[in-house]
């Protein structure tokens, strides 16, 4: 390993240090362990894309470029960077480990930011005729007195809001 390619790999891990500091994650690997979390296949192809001058485009792609991710959502959430819960991977994979799976749900605090991000945005009539759309047709069971009870008084408050 050259002294420049260990320098650029200084340069990353600086970068993947600050981000993780940034996002309010405790970050404890050291540059040592930063380059032992790399395969010797990601190491070569790291050090025959730095050769060709070729390593900023490969490590800004989208789909390939290499990035210091979480080994699992189970591990983002306890915010600790340790080389256990770390890993090297591209950022379609790292993208891919921290989404949610069947069976998993938001926090409060996503659910509280969705809906704030969603408030007052007025959907558009094509949205609207779509949504209608799809419910056409849709089958529902009978409705209990109880439930009928409720959708007459919604309607008789709205009656009194349009007056």
């Amino acid at each position: 390993m050259t002294d420049d390619f260990k320098d650029f790999l200084f340069m990353r891990y600086c970068r993947a240090a600050a981000y993780q500091d940034g996002q309010g994650n405790s970050f404890q690997i050291s540059f040592e362990q930063y380059i032992a979390l790399h395969t010797k296949s990601q190491l070569s192809k790291l050090a025959a894309h730095f050769k060709e001058g070729t390593i900023e485009g490969f490590i800004r792609s989208k789909q390939w470029g290499y990035v210091l991710g979480w080994v699992s959502r189970a591990a983002k959430l306890e915010k600790v960077c340790t080389p256990d819960t770390m890993k090297i991977m591209t950022r379609t994979a790292s993208i891919a480990s921290c989404r949610l799976r069947k069976g998993d749900s938001h926090t409060p605090e996503s659910r509280a930011r969705i809906s704030q991000k969603k408030k007052g945005k007025k959907q558009t009539r094509a949205h609207v005729e779509k949504r209608a759309a799809a419910q056409r047709g849709v089958k529902r069971g009978p409705l209990s007195e109880e439930t009928k009870a409720k959708i007459r008084a919604a309607k008789a408050a709205r009656k009194g809001e349009s007056k």
